[in-house]
């Protein structure tokens, strides 16, 4: 499953030619930290808006069946949701994470 998500994440990103600008883009932005362990780490030391948005959403999917296992497989890489206070709406980034999950952009 984190294959999976990876490899959509890519392809997502390369279809707006990773464009931060592109409202569309900008939704996921921050989900790239998933891709390396070590970046993520880097990102949790300094405490970042990425880091802050991926433990906020990671947190929000807490209770969806659909994202157990890859919830599963993040923890187990060290990456994992935090509880904080926020009202970040993530119902779009939500939308497209379902869509990574049934493969929407998955390409060998």
């Amino acid at each position: 499953m984190y294959r999976i998500i990876c490899n959509s994440l890519k392809n997502y990103a390369s279809d707006f030619d990773n464009n931060i600008e592109d409202p569309r883009y900008r939704q996921v932005y921050f989900l790239r930290l998933v891709e390396d362990v070590a970046e993520y780490s880097r990102h949790k030391a300094a405490n970042t808006w990425e880091y802050q948005m991926l433990s906020q959403f990671l947190w929000a999917l807490r209770d969806c069946e659909r994202s157990q296992q890859i919830l599963h497989e993040l923890r187990m890489l060290g990456i994992h949701g935090v509880s904080q206070l926020s009202d970040s709406d993530f119902s779009e980034t939500n939308r497209i994470w379902q869509m990574f999950l049934k493969k929407a952009y998955w390409r060998d």
